[in-house]
């Protein structure tokens, strides 16, 4: 705990140490399940933002950079949703239809309706994405095998999204008009939009998939595969240096978290009682009546761990032999 490393590596590979909880940034992330705690929501807010304000582009609905900024703020929020599960692909379709239908000049009542269809659209798109990219073998297309999750989820989320599409703005528009010619219009121009929306949660829905069962999101090879032996000896030595490396840092502290014997042992003085200038570090050693002529900061060997050499720094009672736990005991890297 006090070096903020794990035992074993991050099954998604996340960050500069594989060892690092949340790229060593545990303030700002939450990482449950070792799988994300941002890296793969910000390539999928990306992945969303990028195809939303591509998509409007083409489309000629972007006249400005705020409106730029809002299409990839939409489709960044869609594409970030959707990798949490059916609820996020029907947030982040309704999310997408309306705000793209208020950056267009659509009024209130028609972001609703999109908001509706996109949220219908979302969720197919999500399901049938998320389908393909587990059950389906390699995906046919123009003579090529797509065995890629990513793409096969894609596929799937536009077919989905296309179909949810219709169902939602035909839906939609019988309950708005009462009229069945004006219904089918609606649903036919709705198509589109839940064809990207469907896209947008189905390509992510595949990758979630992907990231959870150690596939390869683009190539669909399994990360479990067995290399060849040259491989695997020089990968089963790589991950001995780690641990050996892993267990010299770890030898240092002891469970609770106090430093080894041994380690004090070799560490030596840096700074003497009297030479310190902190006043409410020197009443603190000093609070049990001891003298701080008897006291002095510390300071361990340099020690190898994943994340680079380190010491550590500590505050000890050389007469009596005692450490001071409360005040600026702590690991400095680089040393």
């Amino acid at each position: 705990p006090f070096l903020g490393i794990f035992y074993a590596g991050d099954p998604a590979g996340q960050g500069f140490s594989p060892y690092m909880y949340c790229g060593g940034n545990p303030t700002m992330y939450v990482d449950k399940n070792g799988r994300w705690f941002g890296l793969d929501d910000l390539a999928a807010a990306l992945i969303g933002g990028v195809v939303n304000l591509t998509t409007n582009l083409l489309q000629g609905h972007v006249h400005n950079f705020w409106q730029g900024l809002g299409y990839f703020g939409a489709g960044a929020a869609s594409g970030d949703l959707a990798l949490y599960g059916p609820a996020g692909w029907a947030a982040g379709g309704t999310i997408l239809g309306a705000s793209n239908t208020l950056l267009q000049g659509g009024n209130f009542g028609q972001a609703l309706n999109q908001g509706i269809v996109g949220g219908i659209s979302g969720l197919a798109g999500g399901a049938l994405g998320g389908f393909a990219a587990q059950q389906l073998g390699g995906v046919f297309v123009n003579g090529f095998n797509v065995a890629s999750p990513l793409l096969k989820g894609a596929i799937g989320g536009i077919i989905g999204g296309a179909a949810g599409g219709f169902a939602g703005g035909f839906t939609a528009g019988l309950i708005e008009t009462g009229n069945l010619n004006d219904a089918l219009n609606a649903g036919i121009s709705s198509i589109a939009s839940g064809a990207e929306t469907g896209g947008i949660t189905g390509t992510a829905s595949a990758y979630a998939y992907s990231v959870q069962h150690n596939i390869d999101p683009v190539t669909g090879e399994s990360y479990n595969t067995v290399p060849n032996n040259d491989a695997h000896n020089a990968a089963n030595y790589e991950k001995l240096k780690q641990q050996l490396t892993l267990e010299e840092a770890n030898s240092v502290f002891n469970s609770d978290g106090t430093l080894n014997q041994d380690v004090v042992n070799q560490s030596k003085m840096i700074i003497s009682g009297p030479e310190l200038e902190n006043n409410n570090v020197i009443q603190g050693l000093t609070s049990d009546g001891s003298s701080i002529l008897n006291w002095g900061k510390y300071t361990t060997p340099s020690f190898n761990s994943p994340s680079g050499s380190f010491q550590v720094h500590f505050y000890m009672n050389s007469n009596t032999g005692v450490i001071n736990y409360n005040y600026d005991y702590k690991v400095i890297f680089g040393r």
